[in-house]
């Protein structure tokens, strides 16, 4: 949320923002075992997949992508919110959870100041809004195993695809 903020204030580089947040999620990432992803699982096949050796790595990958993609999604108001709102959404249908409850109202409420221009989520809405639905997703996958990886997986595709047209659109264009 930080980083966000002091980019929304006075642009941070790029490189910069991208250390800060690697940086910081890396630090506080092993401190707690819930929010790593240690094995993959899948309701399409009882198949898991062990990737405790890579788990920071892999948790961290995760994480960053989605904020990225948060950030190039921002641009229209009320996406990102919108997105949030189905993501709790689908969060509270798997684990009925009285903070998805809490949450989907406070989402309401934001999504209709955003639409209506009396707020702006800026960076800083956006890196706390994924850092928190990255976190909730995570930690529901990892206590409760009502989420499955090829869900999850299923949920983010399509601001991953955003994501990776809007890297491909910019360097085409020749854009930062």
């Amino acid at each position: 949320f930080l980083t966000g903020l002091f980019d929304d204030i006075k642009p941070l580089s790029p490189i910069l923002r991208t250390l800060i947040i690697i940086f910081s999620i890396s630090i506080l990432l092993p401190l707690q075992s819930e929010f790593l992803i240690s094995e993959l699982r899948f309701i399409s096949s009882s198949r898991i997949i062990d990737i405790n050796k890579f788990s920071l790595i892999f948790t961290l990958f995760c994480i960053f992508a989605l904020y990225n993609a948060f950030n190039f999604i921002d641009g229209v108001n009320g996406s990102a919110i919108s997105m949030i709102i189905f993501w709790t959404f689908f969060l509270l249908i798997k684990n009925p959870n009285l903070i998805y409850v809490i949450s989907i109202f406070v989402f309401l409420l934001i999504f209709l100041y955003n639409l209506s221009g009396k707020i702006f989520l800026g960076n800083s809405g956006t890196s706390l809004l994924s850092i928190y639905i990255s976190l909730s997703i995570i930690y529901d996958y990892n206590t409760n195993y009502t989420l499955y990886a090829d869900e999850i997986l299923f949920l983010l595709f399509f601001p991953g695809i955003d994501m990776t047209r809007v890297i491909f659109q910019r360097i085409l264009n020749k854009k930062k």
